[in-house]
């Protein structure tokens, strides 16, 4: 459920507020107005407001002047598509803005996250099958971590942050990249030289996923494994969460969500000296990007097991 669904759509020409956290400069709010636009507010206790927010279509940023409750800023959803994103762009708006601890810094803040904002959700596409069985592996993963640790980290997903590995350690010296495979788990595609190169430890983890039919016992999707995810983090972590699925660039839509599949059990693999990969130190310096398939039937000395997979990944 999204926040606003449990804000009551207030009177024609009302608003409906509720509140998230005090700050010396102002108060943030969920919310809502009469024609059932969503978004945040922020109560400012000046009499004007010095702003040089940009253009988006995305979200209005607007100064309203409500009486005896003085000059709320208010940032609105736009496009109703970005419904779910937008609620995770508000929460990271007010935790942005914490630092601040005057208005003007506020302000400052906000822009320049607004900015970060508009840029993730113009580069947020539509799914194809590929890219929604590719976060898929790396959720089933997350699910694997989850269960193995008391400390529920999700600080070590920092592919969606950037980063050419999918999971790395805290120590940074370990590390684990995540490929879905087909089925019968032949061969696996690595996108880019920067994918099986990494200074420390690797190990390359391959997840079955295939396209579920109708008479499949365990069809599952992204939304089943978001939400066996989000059942086993704690509350303050859920909001971390939703930032790193909108940092994917994956739009989670109703069409992403139709996309069923199943996900067998994953095979790992060291890479270590003499794995079959292509990195840059190894090849031409004018050759800047590449692909490649890696066959997986011939790997078996490299084959190790998820526990020490996982063990590494704790270091």
């Amino acid at each position: 459920m999204i926040v606003w669904d449990e804000i009551t759509r207030p009177k024609e020409g009302q608003y409906a507020f509720r509140l998230i956290k005090n700050m010396p400069y102002g108060n943030w709010s969920w919310f809502k107005d009469s024609e059932n636009r969503v978004g945040i507010s922020l109560e400012v206790q000046s009499a004007s407001i010095d702003t040089n927010f940009k253009p988006s279509k995305y979200f209005l940023i607007s100064t309203l002047n409500l009486g005896g409750m003085g000059n709320i800023l208010t940032v609105v959803c736009q496009d109703k598509e970005f419904y779910e994103v937008f609620e995770v762009l508000c929460r990271d708006l007010v935790d942005a803005s914490k630092e601040a601890s005057v208005l003007d810094e506020a302000i400052a803040l906000l822009e320049a996250r607004l900015v970060l904002w508009t840029e993730l959700l113009r580069g947020l596409k539509g799914a194809t099958r590929q890219e929604v069985y590719g976060l898929a592996a790396e959720l089933s993963f997350l699910n694997i971590w989850l269960d193995k640790q008391e400390n529920k980290n999700l600080d070590i997903w920092v592919g969606p942050n950037g980063k050419s590995q999918d999971f790395i350690s805290m120590s940074g010296l370990n590390a684990i990249e995540i490929k879905a495979s087909s089925n019968d788990l032949v061969s696996v595609k690595i996108s880019s030289m920067d994918q099986l190169d990494f200074a420390g430890d690797l190990v390359l983890a391959v997840f079955p996923v295939s396209a579920a039919n109708d008479q499949s016992m365990n069809q599952i999707n992204l939304e089943f494994l978001i939400s066996s995810v989000e059942g086993k983090l704690p509350s303050n972590q859920i909001d971390n969460f939703k930032k790193k699925l909108a940092m994917t660039g994956i739009h989670l839509n109703k069409a992403a969500n139709d996309f069923y599949f199943s996900v067998g059990e994953p095979k790992y693999y060291e890479v270590r000296s003499g794995f079959p990969r292509i990195i840059r130190a190894n090849i031409a310096t004018e050759i800047f990007n590449c692909s490649y398939d890696i066959s997986l039937t011939s790997l078996s000395e490299f084959a190790t097991s998820q526990i020490n997979a996982i063990s590494r990944l704790s270091k």
